[in-house]
């Protein structure tokens, strides 16, 4: 025998008689030395526990205005019972001001996400995907991956059948209007739920559910309607809503009536709550299930005379509601410390112990859940509209002291006291220059760094504009076109068979010239791609609407007519109006443009190609028609 052998197995004998020797460790020690052992509030660590099932109800536009967070009325005694059994997190904020921004974030648990909803531009289709990083994961891949069933129940328009999210489940039913209404409620919903939830099956269910009812307008039935005077006849609110977007002036009178319409949608919404929690409590299946409470967003409510709805960047847009509540979750808590939608995909992995690549940017709120930590986050960080999905937007970040703004289109900055509420807001402009340097630092730190992060990714779309230098470079018929100084046309215009181009527009009148055939061509990468044109729809101009023309691609015999005038009237509205499918296995692609019919103008401002698979339906999508009916009621028009 080696010495060397000799030696290690007189070790090993010593070892062994000194662990049995050695008095045994108590239990309490062992559960203290490692957060992730298994204790009473982690049921799922160690994979020996059943997994529950989840319900997450999403309230669209709902201010954190439920009885347990102080509002005086009775207006959600279900989920009341819910924040009891479970945790409340009382300054929990929303990383988007509008849905396009805010579902995304919490679905994936990232500040800046590639969008899986759909992101049509009143009734048109102006998505922007983009290659999604490999750690970037919607919630329901990642449960599916961890055996779980998911569906998908949503009154929402933007999560269409062609839309990511939709995509990303098990099962979905997705509900549209056929009436012009703006959504349908979540009362009609409830037969597809029930339905779901007395599906036999093996595997534990995720259950998403979307409800529109407590988003503009608030259309409520007895009993929710308790609140709103019926003697009251305002000239400002009508139909649910108020009836213009801006100039109000609210009177006391309205404004109780924006707060009775609002709480009398949250009372809706609860009642569906509670027919959830009576049917799982039949089945005995209550206990057993985690349910999350939340919003994308919340509302302004006319508070300061003049602004409603969810584009102001104040506290009563930016603070939501959070509960959490099931296996796992310490009962009858409530926690002041920052937390952020981001937190929630997190804070379900740590949970339930799930197995993903993922790596959001939130963090696990079961530190707090737990009683380990007093506080995770510093600040929060929002993210309001400023100019449009795929661009920075405007910066918000708030502290207990402060909270800052910042747009990057005109470099606006701006300081308030917080809270930050609609009426009585408190700009602090003369605050020392190290106060405003902090927060620039932070902005240009980290959000910054993580917008160019995102900005990197690869585009799966293409767009085109017409400016002066595409025209030149990429239009073959460019002497067909005049540079107008002018931003829009005018009477004195002649206009024979030349195209106008002024203020990124060309413009040609039918009804003035018979203009020639534009020829336009471009490189992109080989593949089928969505076509979409950029055209205004105007009311009238010059007593003549906008717009209409006649589109050829590719070597195509075949002329495709395109008309974007809304059923609804509007002074002017620049969208993206789809042109069909087209091929470019070479990666060269060829349009020609025709104008179209008197009376309308023929105005494009340029084109997108969309990589087709990225927005290709599911499932049937309603018309266009129809989309413009909802987006009308829903106040986007």
């Amino acid at each position: 025998m080696h010495l060397f052998e000799f030696f290690s197995m007189v070790l090993c004998s010593c070892f062994i008689f000194l662990t049995a020797c050695a008095p045994p460790i108590p239990e309490a020690i062992v559960q203290s030395s490692s957060a992730d052992l298994l204790t009473d509030a982690d049921p799922f660590h160690g994979g020996e526990a059943e997994r529950p099932d989840i319900i997450w109800v999403l309230l669209d536009a709902c201010r954190p205005d439920f009885f347990c967070y102080g509002n005086p009325r009775p207006v959600s005694p279900h989920i009341d019972a819910l924040a009891e059994e479970g945790c409340l997190f009382e300054s929990h904020f929303a990383q988007g001001l509008w849905t396009k921004a805010s579902v995304p974030s919490y679905m994936t648990g990232k500040y800046f996400p590639v969008s899986c909803l759909d992101f049509m531009d009143y009734g048109s289709n102006a998505n922007c995907p983009r290659a999604v990083p490999e750690d970037e994961i919607l919630l329901p891949l990642i449960l599916r991956d961890n055996g779980y069933h998911t569906v998908l129940v949503s009154a929402q328009v933007y999560i269409s059948p062609r839309s990511r999210l939709y995509k990303a489940f098990d099962e979905a039913h997705v509900f549209s209007p056929t009436d012009g209404s703006a959504y349908v409620d979540v009362e009609q919903m409830m037969e597809s739920i029930n339905g779901i939830l007395a599906t036999p099956r093996e595997q534990p269910l995720f259950l998403y559910i979307h409800i529109m009812d407590t988003h503009f307008p608030h259309i409520l039935k007895a009993p929710f309607n308790q609140w709103v005077d019926p003697a009251y006849k305002s000239d400002a609110i009508a139909e649910g809503q108020p009836i213009q977007k801006k100039g109000n002036h609210f009177t006391a009178e309205d404004k109780a009536m924006l707060r009775a319409l609002h709480d009398g949608s949250i009372l809706a919404s609860d009642d569906a709550v509670g027919d959830l929690m009576d049917t799982l409590k039949k089945q005995g299946r209550y206990d057993k299930t985690l349910f999350v409470i939340g919003a994308d967003h919340g509302d302004a409510l006319g508070e300061d005379g003049e602004i409603w709805g969810h584009e102001d960047s104040c506290d009563e847009v930016a603070q939501v509601p959070l509960i959490f509540k099931g296996p796992g979750i310490s009962e009858g808590s409530r926690i002041d410390a920052f937390t952020e939608n981001v937190d929630i995909v997190p804070t379900v992995i740590d949970l339930l112990d799930l197995k993903t690549n993922a790596k959001p940017d939130g963090k696990s709120l079961m530190p707090l859940i737990r009683g380990q930590e007093d506080s995770l986050h510093d600040y929060v960080f929002t993210r309001w509209y400023s100019c449009g999905y795929d661009k920075p937007n405007g910066f918000i970040i708030r502290d207990q002291k402060y909270k800052y703004e910042y747009n990057p289109v005109d470099n606006y900055e701006a300081l308030y006291s917080v809270p930050d509420a609609l009426a009585s807001r408190v700009p602090c402009a003369a605050v020392e220059k190290d106060t405003i340097a902090f927060y620039q630092n932070l902005r240009k730190d980290i959000f910054e760094q993580k917008w160019n992060a995102y900005d990197a990714l690869e585009k799966l779309y293409h767009d085109f504009r017409f400016t002066q230098d595409f025209l030149n470079d990429q239009v073959s018929t460019a002497d067909l076109i005049e540079i107008e100084s002018a931003m829009e046309p005018e009477t004195a215009l002649a206009w024979g068979n030349k195209w106008k181009w002024m203020n990124d527009l060309l413009w040609a009148a039918p009804w003035m010239g018979d203009a020639s055939p534009l020829q336009f061509r471009c490189e992109v990468p080989p593949g089928r791609y969505l076509l979409t044109l950029y055209l205004p729809s105007i009311t009238n101009m010059l007593d003549h609407p906008a717009s209409m023309l006649r589109v050829r691609c590719q070597s195509d015999t075949h002329l495709s007519e395109i008309k974007y005038a809304m059923k609804y009237e509007l002074e002017y509205s620049l969208g993206l109006v789809e042109a069909g499918v087209v091929d470019v296995p070479d990666g060269r692609f060829e349009m020609e443009v025709q104008t179209g019919d008197t009376p309308y103008w023929s105005v494009i401002g340029g084109f997108r190609l969309t990589l087709a698979e990225t927005v290709e339906a599911a499932a049937d999508m309603p018309d266009d028609e129809q989309l413009q009916d909802q987006l009308r009621a829903l106040g986007y028009l």
